[in-house]
Formats: C-alpha cells, sequence, structure tokens
C-alpha cells in the first residue's frame, strides 16, 4: 500500500472517530454482518440437517419397500407350501382310494376263485364217492326211483364233504389223523342217519329198534358210508396233486405275492 492510500484510510479513520454517529452506524453495519453469518450458517446447517433427513427418509422408505416384498415373497411362499400340502392330501386320499378298491376287487376276486375252487373240490369228492357207492347201491337191488334217491344224497353229501375237506386238507397237509377224524366224522353222522331212520322203520312195522337185523343194517350202512367218504376224500387228494384242485388261501398268497 502507497502513502497515499494509507492516508487517506488514517484520515477516514479519524473522521470516524470524531463522528459518533457514523461509528454507531458502522458498528450496526457490523453486528448485521455477522448476525447475517450466524444466519448464513444456521441456513447452512439446517439445509444439511434437511438432506440428511431425506436421505434417512428415502433409506427407511426403501427398507420399508423391501421388507414389504420381503412380506409379500414370504406370504407367496406359504401360499405355495399349503397349496403343495393340500395337493399332496388330496394325492394320498386318491391313492388311499384307489387302493380302498384295489383290496376290493382282490377280496372279491379271491372269494370267487376261492369258491369255484371248493365247487371243483366237492365236484371231485362227489365222483369220488359216487364211484365208491355204485357197487353197493346196486347189490341192495333197489328200484330205480330209489337207487336214483340214493345216489342223490350220496352225491350231495360227498359234495358238501369235499368242501369241508379242501379246508381240512390245507390246514392239516402234514396231519393224517385230522384228515382221517373229518372222513369218519362224516361216515359216521350218515350211518347214525341211516340208523335211525332203521329203527323208526322197524317200529313202525311193529318190530323191535334193537333187532339184531337193525343193528346190523345200521353198522353195514356206516362203513359203506365211511368207504364212500374216503373214496371221496382219495379223489380230493389225487386232485390236489394233480393241481386240478388248489389248496385253501391260494388266492390270497398270489394276491400278497403280486
Amino acid at each position: 500500500m502507497d502513502q497515499g492510500e494509507q492516508s487517506h484510510q488514517e484520515v477516514a479513520e479519524e473522521l470516524l472517530n470524531l463522528d459518533p454517529v457514523a461509528q454507531a452506524r458502522l458498528k450496526r453495519v457490523g453486528e448485521a454482518a455477522a448476525l447475517v453469518a450466524s444466519l448464513q450458517a444456521q441456513q447452512a446447517a439446517l439445509e444439511k440437517e434437511i438432506a440428511q433427513a431425506a436421505q434417512a427418509s428415502a433409506d427407511e422408505a426403501r427398507r420399508l419397500e423391501a421388507d414389504q416384498a420381503q412380506r409379500a415373497s414370504e406370504r407367496g411362499a406359504e401360499a405355495d407350501v399349503l397349496d403343495a400340502k393340500r395337493a399332496l392330501l388330496e394325492a394320498q386320499q386318491e391313492l388311499q382310494s384307489a387302493k380302498r378298491e384295489r383290496d376290493a376287487l382282490l377280496t372279491s376276486s379271491s372269494q370267487d376263485l376261492e369258491r369255484l375252487e371248493s365247487a371243483k373240490a366237492g365236484a371231485v369228492a362227489a365222483m369220488g364217492g359216487l364211484l365208491a357207492a355204485l357197487p353197493y347201491l346196486a347189490v341192495h337191488g333197489q328200484n330205480q326211483a330209489s337207487a336214483a334217491l340214493s345216489a342223490a344224497q350220496v352225491v350231495a353229501s360227498c359234495l358238501l364233504f369235499g368242501v369241508t375237506y379242501r379246508y381240512v386238507q390245507s390246514a392239516a397237509a402234514n396231519n393224517p389223523h385230522l384228515k382221517g377224524g373229518s372222513v369218519a366224522a362224516f361216515g359216521l353222522v350218515r350211518g347214525l342217519a341211516y340208523a335211525d331212520a332203521a329203527q323208526v322203520a322197524a317200529s313202525s312195522a311193529g318190530g323191535s329198534p334193537v333187532d339184531v337185523a337193525v343193528f346190523g343194517s345200521s353198522a353195514l350202512a356206516a362203513g359203506e358210508s365211511m368207504l364212500t367218504f374216503a373214496f371221496a376224500a382219495a379223489a380230493v387228494e389225487a386232485a390236489a396233486r394233480l393241481k386240478i384242485v388248489r389248496p385253501f388261501g391260494f388266492a390270497l398268497l398270489e394276491d400278497k405275492e403280486q
């Protein structure tokens, strides 16, 4: 700074010092400038706080949006899981229903097969028993009607015996005593029925129901019945060995294997 400018400044300062009004104005100008600077600083701080608040609000909005999106995704996933569970339950119910229908069909089929095999066993036993009974039916010298009736009785009793013996044969494959007992039981029942009829006939004719002839004919009938059912049992045994008649319960075994 040169001497001229310095002298002018000094002169101005002296004038200001000498003029109290100018000093007061200068002081107010300084205070106003300081106030403006303070206000500007406060404005800058406020703008900074506003910017920070706006940034925080934007971050919070993004976070809320992300949370909502995640919750929506979770709800969608839960809905998918529920739908999958519902579909799985329906599939299981359909599978169980199909299994029940299959079991019912298999049971019905097994029962039909068992009935068929029992009918075959009865038919085989009836043929075997009838072949055994024909000789003594002929020996008794009955007329055709009586002989036909007796033959029908033999066929009916052997048919029932064959069905029963098939079950005994399967349940006691290695028990000849049980097989023989079934033959003896059927023969004894049929023989006792004949003996009872003979006693009634003897009493009706005025004879004694305990006559030797009655006992003899009853014993002969019992022996013939035993022989008849023995032949029927032998016929069923032969048919089983030839696999013409299958054992009781074979259908269930085949179903389990399937």
